[in-house]
C-alpha cells in the first residue's frame, strides 16, 4: 500500500513557510500551508495530516492556542505537533509546548538534519499506523466475510436437515422424522404417563387412481390428504408421509382410547367427503386406518408400528374406508 503522508506548516510569515517547504522537499510527502490558526483548523478538518509544524508567535491565535483547540477535538487530538519557533528555548517555553500537545520543540534558525530526522520519524510512525489500520480493516472485512459464510453454511445445513426430515411432495414429516419424534414422545409418556396413539393410514385403491386419472392426479390426491391432515390434527400431533400412499399420525392424548378413536373416524369421513380437483378431473378418495396406543404396547416405535400396520390391513381386508383399533 503506497501512502503519501501530508504535513501541515502553520506560520504567518510566507518566507518561513517557503524555507520549510524547501527543507521538506527532500522527503516524500505532501506539504500544505496555512498562514493562520483559523485556516489551520479548517485544513485539519479536511485532511489527514501525519504531522503539524507550528510557529508559536502568530497574531489572533498563537501556536499554543491552536494546539489547545486541536486537543479539544477528538478527531485531531492525536495529531503530532512540532513547534518551530524563534522564541527563546527555555525550559518553561518547552514545557508549555508539551502541555499543549507538542511532541517536539525546534528552535530557529533550523538545523536541517535535525528537523529532517525528526520529521522522518513521525512520517514512519504514521505510515506504520496507516498500514496497521488498513490491516485491521482488512482483517475485520475478512472476519465479516467469514461470519457471513458461517451463517450461510448454517442456513444450508438447516435446509438440508429440514429436507432430510421432510417429504418433498406433501411438505409433511417423513418416516425418518416420525421415528425421531416418536422416540421422544414414547420417552415422555413413560415419564409422565398418559396414552400415545399411533395411526397408520393408507389411501384405498390408490393404484386405481393413478391408472384411471394419471400420476399427476395421484400426486395431487396425496397433497390434498397432507393438507387435510395438517388442518384437522392438532399442532401437538405429528403427521408424516412414510412411503407411497401411506401416512402415519402420532397423537399424544390425555383422554382414553374411547375418546381418540372417533377423531380418526371423523377424519376418515372428512377425507371421503373432500373432492380433489386435478385439471378437468374430479375425484374422491377414501382411507383405511389402523390404530395402536402406548397403553397396550409399551415397546418401541417399531413394535407399535407393526401392530398399527397389521390393523390397517385388517381394515382393508374388511372392506376399506374404516378405522380399526382391535
Amino acid at each position: 500500500m503506497d501512502i503519501v503522508p501530508k504535513i501541515l506548516i502553520v506560520d504567518d510569515l510566507k518566507v518561513n513557510r517557503m524555507v520549510l517547504q524547501k527543507i521538506l522537499a527532500e522527503i516524500t510527502c505532501e506539504v500544505i500551508e496555512a498562514d493562520s490558526g483559523a485556516e489551520a483548523l479548517n485544513l485539519v478538518e479536511d485532511h489527514d495530516f501525519a504531522l503539524l509544524l507550528l510557529d508559536v508567535h502568530m497574531p489572533v491565535m498563537n501556536g499554543f492556542e491552536l494546539a489547545a483547540k486541536l486537543g479539544e477535538n477528538s478527531k485531531t487530538a492525536d495529531k503530532p505537533i512540532i513547534f518551530v519557533t524563534a522564541a527563546a528555548s527555555d525550559v518553561k517555553s518547552q514545557l508549555q509546548g508539551y502541555k499543549f500537545g507538542a511532541v517536539d520543540y525546534i528552535e530557529k534558525p533550523i538545523e536541517i538534519p535535525i528537523l529532517l530526522a525528526k520529521v522522518k520519524i513521525f512520517l514512519e510512525l504514521y505510515e506504520k499506523k496507516a498500514w496497521l489500520s488498513s490491516a485491521v480493516e482488512e482483517l475485520q472485512s475478512l472476519n465479516a466475510q467469514l461470519q457471513n459464510e458461517i451463517e450461510r453454511r448454517k442456513e444450508m445445513e438447516e435446509q438440508l436437515r429440514t429436507m432430510a426430515l421432510t417429504d418433498v411432495l406433501t411438505g409433511l414429516s417423513n418416516r425418518r422424522a416420525m421415528t425421531k419424534i416418536a422416540a421422544k414422545e414414547l420417552a415422555r409418556v413413560r415419564r409422565e404417563g398418559g396414552p400415545l396413539f399411533l395411526a397408520i393410514m393408507d389411501v384405498d385403491f390408490f393404484k386405481k387412481v393413478n391408472d384411471t386419472y394419471g400420476h399427476e392426479a395421484g400426486d395431487e390426491a396425496l397433497r390434498v390428504l397432507g393438507r387435510l391432515s395438517q388442518d384437522f390434527f392438532r399442532e401437538s400431533d405429528t403427521v408424516a408421509r412414510i412411503g407411497g400412499e401411506e401416512f402415519a399420525i402420532l397423537c399424544p392424548a390425555s383422554a382414553g382410547t374411547e375418546a381418540s378413536v372417533p377423531r380418526f373416524d371423523e377424519f376418515r369421513t372428512r377425507v371421503s367427503e373432500t373432492e380433489i380437483v386435478c385439471g378437468e378431473d374430479r375425484l374422491n378418495i377414501t382411507v383405511s386406518i389402523g390404530v395402536v396406543t402406548s397403553l397396550e404396547e409399551n415397546g418401541s416405535f417399531e413394535s407399535m408400528f407393526k401392530i398399527a400396520d397389521k390393523r390397517l390391513y385388517h381394515a382393508k381386508a374388511n372392506g376399506r374406508n374404516q378405522v380399526v383399533l382391535q
